[in-house]
């Protein structure tokens, strides 16, 4: 398509919108992944010159989803007047006759994705914050939103379907054995809305510090809120660091309190699943650091979807990340790994393998992904005694299989409790329902 073409098309959907409107220019925004962003420019007849997004999205997600333009539009519509920091929906169309495909048009939000760990004390509460707040979107407003797909139903069927060849260089065998045998995971919390791919690279934020929009809503669903905050977490891990992540985790349990997080553990296995067979396409350049490539990797729902920029097909194993100038503390712990996400990917599964309950994963996924506290070694040292010395009473019956998967962590990780937090945690919520409080 010649550049006169496009702009003649992109005349043509301004028309739509606005039939007494003044075109004025359009451009592509690099960096879509999973749809082709078009900035549209313009004068509406009401005399005001504004600028819209207009995302086409990609044939697979089109396959997957042929309404995707009109399920977008309508939650935006929804979560913009719940109060929620979405892009104000404008437009769809669903025909395909001006530009091929279905597209959804939003209003233009001024804001930049932040990638910076120097900024993390500004970033993570509000990461927390409004992640809770999609969480607790209004049940009511559940209903107009049935049309989302369902996260455990999505998840249940990649784990069952079992791929030709698996994916070694980041131990997908021993995540899928895990997941299968604590698979599917008790519901313990009413159904949520789920932003689907929340990390760094969908948020916005404006030149105060605050966030102006949460964007790419293609992967919304519906189902445990865990599964978001698993993704989120991993994200974070990667963009920011174990340490930033550890205090999301935090920020988000205070926020969300009534949530059981016993199921925690395999949806963070999800997260750790979800570029097997396609990290290539996360990254355009796997020589990069961690931090450098995250606002480049592409994003990834249950089912693979093409690529919408060249990337290598097989990419070599990076550098070793020790060599980073400011790794995040969870690389420093093992820098003979070929890759950041392969070494977590395969701590994960490594801990996890031959469990058959669910919280038990606990002890590697705290491991790997951190649960929430940065509390020193010793001052969480004389929490460890239930472990050693389990109490003759029902809640040690009940927690025998815990203590013995904390102990399990504390010898992997040499002793280091801070490593095992989110199992130490599971262990006093226990403890704290034998004794009534």
């Amino acid at each position: 398509m010649t550049l006169s073409q496009d702009t003649n098309l992109f005349a043509c959907v301004l028309q739509k919108i606005d039939p007494g409107a003044t075109f004025l220019e359009s451009r592509t925004l690099e960096g879509g992944v999973s749809a082709l962003v078009t900035v549209l420019e313009g004068v509406l007849s009401s005399g005001e010159r504004k600028k819209m997004v207009v995302r086409r999205h990609g044939a697979n997600d089109l396959r997957l989803n042929p309404r995707i333009a009109a399920d977008e539009f309508r939650l935006l519509r929804t979560l913009h007047a719940a109060g929620l920091a979405v892009p104000k929906p404008v437009f769809f169309d669903q025909s395909a006759e001006i530009l091929g495909s279905p597209y959804v048009v939003v209003e233009f939000v001024v804001g930049e994705t932040i990638f910076d760990p120097a900024q993390t004390p500004v970033l993570v509460p509000q990461m927390a914050a409004h992640l809770a707040s999609i969480h607790t979107l209004d049940p009511a407003l559940l209903v107009d939103l049935a049309f989302l797909p369902d996260m455990e139903q999505a998840w249940t069927e990649r784990i069952r379907t079992q791929p030709a060849t698996l994916d070694d260089t980041l131990s997908e065998g021993r995540i899928r054995d895990a997941l299968s045998a604590v698979w599917p995971p008790r519901r313990c919390n009413p159904p949520a809305l789920l932003h689907g791919d929340f990390w760094p690279g969908n948020l916005l934020w404006r030149d105060d510090g605050h966030l102006a929009a949460i964007v790419d809503w293609e992967d919304a669903a519906l189902g445990d809120p865990l599964s978001d905050l698993a993704n989120a977490r991993l994200e974070i891990l990667w963009a920011f660091g174990r340490e930033a992540m550890e205090e999301f985790t935090r920020r988000y349990r205070a926020l969300q309190q009534s949530i059981d997080y016993s199921g925690l553990p395999a949806w963070d296995l999800c997260a750790a699943m979800r570029p097997v067979g396609k990290l290539s396409n996360w990254i355009s350049d796997p020589e990069k650091l961690p931090t450098e490539i995250m606002p480049r990797r592409q994003a990834s729902r249950p089912a693979a979807r093409p690529a919408q920029a060249p990337t290598r097909a097989a990419p070599p194993p990076p550098a070793p990340v020790a060599a980073a100038p400011h790794p995040p503390a969870v690389v420093q712990a093992a820098p003979q790994q070929p890759s950041l996400f392969a070494n977590m990917a395969s701590t994960a599964a490594g801990v996890a393998v031959g469990s058959a309950v669910g919280h038990t994963i606990g002890a590697g996924l705290s491991g790997l992904f951190g649960g929430g506290s940065s509390r020193a070694p010793e001052q969480a040292a004389p929490a460890a005694a239930p472990a050693a010395a389990p109490q003759q009473s029902q809640f040690a019956n009940a927690c025998e299989p815990d203590q013995k998967a904390f102990a399990a962590c504390l010898e992997k990780n040499t002793n280091d409790i801070s490593a095992c937090q989110f199992y130490l945690d599971m262990l006093r919520q226990l403890s704290g329902r034998d004794s009534g409080t």
